[in-house]
């Protein structure tokens, strides 16, 4: 590769490329609605047993207070089995209809509870059955008439549709089904049998913000885009009538087209919100402890050899985006490997004195709560490897085919792998495919209370024998 092409290959565009279209992120937008959703049937259902007490209270000898009791029990039932039940999800965007049956499901749920707790503790007696019954159909009625008339305003927050679609054509006849977005995959510069990190990470801006990924070709090429879906964050199906040779998970439509699903993501909106939520309670809760200890270490990294105290090196992150990692340097300058095409060794001579301390004992990663806190990593995942790493002399994704499916997640500080005791070089293939499996464990079987078993099993393995 001539030093142009280099430079060239080097420019990593901030946004989605020319020709990918206006992809709007509606993550937000979609959150806005699950809030007006969630307001409207609450203070409906507040209104109706507000109004209800009022008319009942009219005719009774002195003024009761049933319906206000009752709303302090039914309003936080509702709001649990709604949120339980999915009336809040991304499906009742789409389908008003499923939302409206699912409230009404769940409003159905909290009043049969809010009856059952006043029987069983022996006070429905005192309760007004008016108050309740009027309040009740009332609260029905409300809710239904209120989610009409917030549709109209919901459809234009949308733009059309709860979710962004991006259609790449590559090769095959598309005809547009609605409001996606229709790209070529020459527009995107990618080539689904590419190598190159660098269009990978083109192709991740390319269709930024989109919820769903569509690839229309031709019946040959399915197989070579298969591998590309399953390595990205976002629903990938693929638009053709080929028979399922590709590890298809379901099938879905387009329109009028059939499509195979061969991803559906990694993890659920409030997965992502309860993981990013603990990244940064325990990655500003350790920057705070360990001040001292960063502290330090930079002031003897500074003292024992010249140049720069933090060293920053092109990773592969979630969705196949290169983002830049943060790690105290523990190299001398003129010896630093910014690609990684070689891996240190035991004994390494370009290791510094107290490089070989803070490798030894990890300290040289916690540069990397910064990291986090950008979002760039999490405090759990598939460590994130360097552009040019190999293993038995093999790049890592011409190693094992499965490599780029551990993209779909963002990668971590520690990991499955680091735990099982999976560290240093990757000499042989197993040293990578031993890894590789461990990651695609944890992508598979996500969990928070996984995250914090992960996190606290590193503490035992900081100090291992091939951290050098």
């Amino acid at each position: 590769m001539t030093s142009a092409s280099r430079r060239a290959d080097t420019a990593i565009p901030d946004r989605p490329v020319a020709g990918a279209g206006p992809a709007r992120d509606k993550r937000v937008v979609r959150l806005h609605c699950y809030l007006q959703l969630a307001l409207s049937d609450l203070l409906m259902i507040a209104a109706a047993f507000v109004v209800a007490n009022y008319l009942v209270s009219m005719h009774a000898p002195v003024p009761i207070g049933h319906g206000y009791v009752m709303l302090g029990a039914i309003l936080p039932l509702f709001a649990i089995q709604a949120c339980a039940n999915g009336t809040y999800g991304a499906a009742t965007l789409d389908d008003a209809r499923l939302g409206t049956v699912r409230a009404g499901r769940a409003l159905a749920t909290a009043g049969a509870g809010m009856l059952l707790v006043g029987y069983m503790l022996k006070a429905s007696g005192e309760f007004s059955r008016g108050v309740f019954g009027i309040g009740f159909a009332a609260a029905f009625v409300l809710m239904i008439v209120a989610r009409r008339l917030l549709r109209p305003q919901l459809t234009r927050m949308l733009g059309g549709a709860a979710h962004t679609t991006v259609v790449i054509r590559d090769g095959a006849g598309y005809v547009p089904q609605g409001a996606e977005i229709v790209v070529t995959a020459e527009a995107l510069g990618f080539d689904p049998e590419t190598a190159d990190p660098r269009a990978w990470h083109r192709l991740a801006h390319g269709i930024a913000h989109a919820d769903r990924m569509v690839v229309a070709c031709e019946p040959e090429r399915a197989a070579a885009w298969a591998p590309v879906l399953r390595s990205l964050a976002v629903d990938g199906e693929i638009l053709t009538d080929v028979r399922d040779a590709l590890g298809a998970v379901g099938m879905g439509r387009l329109g009028e087209r059939r499509t195979l699903i061969v991803n559906y993501g990694s993890m659920t909106l409030s997965a992502r919100m309860a993981k990013r939520a603990f990244d940064i309670t325990v990655s500003l809760v350790a920057l705070a402890l360990l001040a001292p200890v960063l502290a330090m270490a930079a002031l003897a990294i500074r003292v024992d050899s010249p140049g720069p105290v933090l060293f920053r090196q092109e990773r592969i992150g979630r969705g196949n985006r290169i983002f830049s990692m943060w790690k105290f340097r523990s190299m001398y300058v003129g010896d630093a490997d910014a690609e990684g095409t070689r891996l240190t060794g035991r004994g390494d001579t370009r290791v510094t004195r107290v490089g070989a301390l803070i490798r030894r004992t990890s300290i040289d990663e916690l540069p990397q709560l910064w990291n986090v806190l950008k979002g760039d990593m999490s405090i759990v995942g598939p460590r994130p490897h360097a552009l040019a790493a190999r293993a038995a002399d093999l790049l890592y994704w011409d190693a094992d085919a499965r490599y780029r499916e551990r993209h779909v997640i963002k990668p971590g500080m520690t990991g499955l792998a680091q735990i099982r005791g999976f560290r240093g070089n990757t000499v042989a293939l197993a040293d990578l495919t031993d890894r590789l499996q461990a990651d695609l464990d944890y992508v598979g079987d996500w969990s928070l209370r996984r995250d914090v078993a992960i996190m606290l099993g590193t503490l035992k393995v900081m100090l291992h024998p091939n951290a050098y």
